[in-house]
């Protein structure tokens, strides 16, 4: 069951909106919380990540796609989050994504960027669809050309 809220945000029977719900994912990720990342998630949740094309379903699929993003960048984390907008099941946020590189980070044209060292940042959007209280949709728009950028640039002045 679920009820509007004032701002047009459904909220569900916990009282989460599909925000807070995204927010709450955005933070597990942060604190690299894989328990709960994969609690916020339906079963049959679908991820699409516009920067690799990717498509993944199900919160294991996810969990284990964060962890090997984390292996390049294991502080990663949501540094500033730009704004939020939400109506009805469906929430976005304008994130930017910060984090050091700390190991080999694979493009979506599959070059491979040893550690550099380097602190960067590359801002995101992730939309948000909620469904009983679980996110059942994300879609990750992330400007990896930013942050690919800001590696090649570390190499070149090493």
């Amino acid at each position: 069951m679920s009820t509007s809220t004032a701002t047009g945000a459904t909220a569900h029977d916990d009282g989460r909106t599909a925000e807070d719900l995204v927010l709450a994912f955005l933070d597990a990720l942060g604190a690299a919380d894989w328990d709960k990342v994969a609690s916020l998630l339906a079963p049959g949740v679908r991820y699409s990540d516009a920067a690799y094309g990717s498509g993944l379903r199900g919160p294991d699929a996810i969990v284990q796609s964060f962890k090997g993003w984390r292996g390049g960048f294991p502080d990663s984390h949501v540094g500033e989050i730009k704004r939020t907008v939400s109506a009805d099941d469906t929430a976005v946020v304008e994130v930017v994504w910060r984090g050091t590189h700390q190991g080999p980070f694979r493009l979506p044209d599959g070059e491979v960027i040893p550690a550099t060292g380097a602190e960067v940042h590359g801002p995101a959007a992730v939309v948000g669809v909620a469904v009983d209280g679980k996110l059942s949709e994300i879609a990750h728009y992330f400007d990896n050309v930013t942050v690919a950028d800001q590696l090649r640039a570390a190499v070149n002045a090493a």
